[in-house]
């Protein structure tokens, strides 16, 4: 009995962390997101439903990451990511790193069967992130159970072969809303910045950009946004 109890918490214990984490991450996150970039915050669509999560995972055949589950458990992607733009999102939708957008769930698995079956890409990627509306770069969270990059996020390209970050979902997500609140680009896994990533708040949303493709009239870096009180 006492080493059924101690397996069941050695399986029960990462999984309540990597929630407990996602979620504190995702916080702070968003709670940014609703001072500075209220118009990104404004796109946010409702949470998933387990029931929504489990039918993706039944046609893809990969169960999601628990921290993957947790995001989406908050809400379901950002609206205006795939299509037409009907919102007139474009650079306020784009609000992750590398200027991607959060999928929701029927972009998700739409976007995975078109990497898994057209571009025949290994199975187990889950995309969870792209470039607004094209869907030709992105991130994926890795869910292959035995592999050594299992719940860690990479980057998917039309035309590249999928990289791994080296971050865990949590730990991710975590360090993007330090870049945000320390008003700075991200950092790698390695402790280098992408400093060609930077985020920029533009027509009240946030948005990432390239310094080297020019600095747009109305953006501002994020070291120079006034805080309330100030």
């Amino acid at each position: 009995m006492t080493d059924d109890l101690g397996r069941i918490h050695a399986v029960v214990q990462p999984i309540a962390a990597a929630t407990r984490k996602t979620r504190g991450a995702w916080e702070r996150i968003e709670t940014w997101l609703r001072q500075y970039a209220p118009t990104s915050a404004a796109l946010l669509r409702w949470p998933a439903t387990t029931d929504q999560i489990a039918a993706v995972e039944d046609a893809i055949g990969h169960p999601f990451p628990h921290a993957l589950r947790a995001w989406y458990l908050l809400h379901d992607g950002s609206a205006g990511v795939d299509s037409a733009d009907p919102v007139g999102s474009y650079g306020r939708v784009d609000w992750l790193p590398r200027a991607k957008g959060w999928l929701p769930l029927q972009s998700v698995q739409a976007q995975y069967e078109l990497m898994t079956l057209q571009w025949e890409r290994e199975p187990g990627l889950i995309p969870f992130a792209c470039n607004p509306r094209d869907g030709w770069y992105g991130y994926y969270v890795d869910a292959r159970e035995d592999g050594p990059d299992y719940g860690r996020v990479g980057t998917w390209a039309v035309d590249q072969e999928s990289v791994p970050t080296g971050w865990a979902l949590p730990d991710w997500l975590e360090a993007i809303a330090t870049a945000l609140e320390e008003r700075r680009c991200l950092r790698r896994a390695d402790g280098t910045e992408d400093e060609f990533s930077q985020p920029v708040v533009h027509e009240a949303g946030l948005t990432w950009i390239d310094p080297r493709d020019g600095f747009k009239d109305g953006m501002t870096y994020l070291r120079d946004l006034v805080t309330e009180g100030r």
